[in-house]
């Protein structure tokens, strides 16, 4: 177990000095929320355990993991959104196709969205899992409620 834990923290401790990263245009951040001002030019951006906040165009892609997306401006690509929400102001459009998982999307109006849209509500998980449990509950019920105890207790064993 030592041998693993080790190594494990050193990841991530590395992950966590790389809090800030660019590459050409792009926006890549763990556990710091990105801001993109209008005068900024961005390309992609993708955010871990933070969330994006969008005043200015996104020329591609916009991803956020653990997080949300609040858009005042056009994202010309695709918006990924894992357990966050996504906000379009009258200004935002997507270009792209717009995929929230365990989240929720709120437009200003309609057809902000230039393709698909795809929500996968945290209720689609939810149900599943309770009506399982409610399963387990009555089986495990019904099976007790037939072992019911002794009517008296059973006899010394005789010598």
């Amino acid at each position: 177990m030592r041998r693993v834990f080790l190594p494990v923290f050193g990841v991530f401790l590395f992950m966590l000095s790389a809090l800030n990263a660019r590459a050409d245009g792009d926006r890549v951040s763990f556990l710091h929320d990105i801001t993109i001002s209008a005068d900024d030019d961005v390309q992609d951006t993708v955010c871990f355990l933070c969330s994006i906040r969008v005043e200015g165009p996104v020329h591609k892609d916009a991803v956020a993991f653990l997080g949300s997306i609040r858009a005042d401006a056009p994202i010309e690509g695709d918006v990924v959104v894992f357990l966050g929400n996504i906000s379009l102001g009258p200004e935002a459009h997507i270009g792209q196709d717009c995929v929230v998982f365990l989240g929720s999307v709120h437009q200003h109006e309609n057809g902000q969205v230039g393709k698909d849209l795809v929500e996968f509500p945290l209720g689609l998980i939810l149900i599943p899992i309770a009506l399982l449990i409610f399963l387990v509950w009555l089986i495990r019920s019904l099976v007790r409620r037939s072992y019911g105890p002794y009517p008296m207790p059973p006899p010394p064993p005789m010598r």
